[in-house]
C-alpha cells in the first residue's frame, strides 16, 4: 500500500500556478486542510494554464495546488481515482457519483473480542471500525470472494 500526505507534497498557490514544472503528475487542489479537487495530467502547467475550474477556484484566494510526479498513467489513474474516493472532493461531481456506497452494520460481541479489536485498532492507529473492515474484507479474500472495492 502506498501512503501519500498530501500536505506534505510540493504545492504552490494557484496564482503561480504558471511556475508548476512541466511534468506527468497527480494533482490536488487544496484550500485550508481540504481537498477541492483531484485530477492527473501528462504535463502539469500546461494543464494549469486554461483548466476548466480555473475560473470558479480563482473567485476565493488561498487555493494551492499540490502535485505528485508519477510517469505511469495506469498509477496517476489509480491514484486519482484513490484521492477521489478518499476525499470526496467537491469539484469532482463526476467521479463522485459513481463511487461505490457503504452500509452502515451495528453488532455485539463479547468483550473480550471488542478488547482483541481496541488492540489491533491502537497498533495501527485506526478507529476500530476500520478494524473490523479489514478483518471482513481478509476473511472474504482467504474464501476466494473477489473483492473490488478499494
Amino acid at each position: 500500500m502506498l501512503l501519500i500526505d498530501i500536505f506534505a507534497l510540493p504545492a504552490l498557490p494557484l496564482e503561480e500556478r504558471h511556475t508548476l514544472p512541466e511534468c506527468q503528475a497527480v494533482y490536488f487542489v487544496l484550500e485550508e486542510r481540504r481537498v477541492l479537487y483531484v485530477g492527473q495530467t501528462r504535463q502539469l502547467r500546461s494543464r494549469w494554464r486554461a483548466h476548466h475550474l480555473l475560473s470558479v477556484l480563482l473567485e476565493a484566494p488561498g487555493k494551492r495546488i499540490a502535485w505528485v510526479e508519477e510517469r505511469q498513467a495506469w498509477m496517476r489513474s489509480r491514484l486519482e481515482q484513490q484521492g477521489v474516493t478518499l476525499f470526496r472532493p467537491r469539484y469532482n461531481k463526476a467521479l463522485v457519483q459513481h463511487l461505490p456506497t457503504y452500509k452502515s452494520v451495528t453488532t455485539t460481541m463479547p468483550n473480550h473480542l471488542y478488547a482483541i479489536l481496541e488492540t489491533l485498532a491502537t497498533r495501527a492507529q485506526t478507529p476500530v471500525s476500520e478494524q473490523v473492515r479489514i478483518l471482513i474484507r481478509e476473511a472474504l479474500e482467504r474464501r476466494g470472494m473477489l473483492i473490488l472495492d478499494p
